[in-house]
């Protein structure tokens, strides 16, 4: 006898993502895969998942409608200018900050590390 769920994944997910803090969580984390694509899978789920279908995204970011489907594909490969757009209309912005000082070499200059943080007001749809 097979075991069925009693609520269909996508609506857990909806749950989740509709957490604030979860969203932010998971785009951070994604954000330190060493693999470029995690951060742009995790946004995708966030969107896929979110209460902003892709149509009205597409318009609030005054992006095409085939132009979001496709960044937003396993082949996608969005500028910054359009991520920071979709993160705008998500109520996200990015924040650069530096590494803690005991994770730094002192000998070698590292890049600051990049996060996601929400504005006042985010993900209130």
């Amino acid at each position: 006898m097979k075991h069925k769920p009693s609520r269909p994944v996508e609506e857990l997910f909806s749950d989740i993502f509709a957490d604030e803090k979860a969203v932010i969580t998971l785009l951070n984390i994604s954000l330190e895969d060493e693999h470029d694509w995690a951060f742009f899978a995790s946004l995708k789920e966030v969107i896929d998942c979110g209460e902003v279908n892709k149509s009205s995204l597409a318009r609030k970011t005054k992006l095409s409608r085939v132009h979001l489907y496709r960044i937003l594909s396993k082949t996608g490969n969005p500028s910054f200018k359009t991520v920071m757009a979709i993160l705008d209309v998500l109520g996200l912005e990015f924040q650069v900050r530096a590494k803690p000082k005991t994770s730094r070499k002192s000998t070698a200059k590292k890049p600051a590390k990049a996060k996601v943080r929400a504005r006042k007001g985010a993900l209130k749809r």
